[in-house]
């Protein structure tokens, strides 16, 4: 089985959810990273950010291929462009760690229902967070609503 693993705020190998599972449960594993292009363009994300990001990346890119893994780069939509490569790669299931973010959530969902459609399994992994918003329960057991 061929996965991708979608890098986005991850940029490590140590406590990967994602990667961890890609790599017990595919033969072809391919890491990627997608430059967001109105990510770059924005004006909260300055010149210092994207060099840090790109050393980040170099470095993590380093560590990947002494695992015998090859970091592939993109820019571009990360809606179009993931979709677009896990189909030219003909990848069998994508895996990434979740985003929390309202945008990333809503970007996150038109991926993996496209992908789905197109008969490739999504496979999502927490992370960045001790427990997501459903886990936490109140004395009743339905999730909390005010803390």
């Amino acid at each position: 089985m061929r996965g991708v693993v979608w890098l986005r705020r991850d940029l490590r190998l140590q406590d990967h959810p994602a990667l961890t599972a890609a790599c017990a449960e595919c033969v072809d594993v391919i890491p990627l990273f997608v430059f967001d292009d109105p990510l770059l363009r924005s004006r909260q994300f300055g010149s210092p950010c994207v060099t840090f990001m790109i050393s980040c990346l170099d470095e993590l890119a380093g560590a990947l291929l002494d695992q015998g893994l090859v970091l592939q780069w993109r820019r571009g939509n990360q809606i179009e462009e993931v979709i677009r490569f896990v189909e030219d790669v003909k990848a069998d299931a994508v895996y990434w760690n979740r985003d929390y973010e309202p945008a990333a959530i809503d970007r996150d969902r038109k991926i993996q229902q496209t992908l789905m459609t197109r008969g490739v399994a999504v496979r999502t992994f927490k992370d960045h967070v001790v427990f997501e918003a459903e886990e936490i329960r109140g004395s009743t057991g339905d999730p909390l609503q005010r803390y």
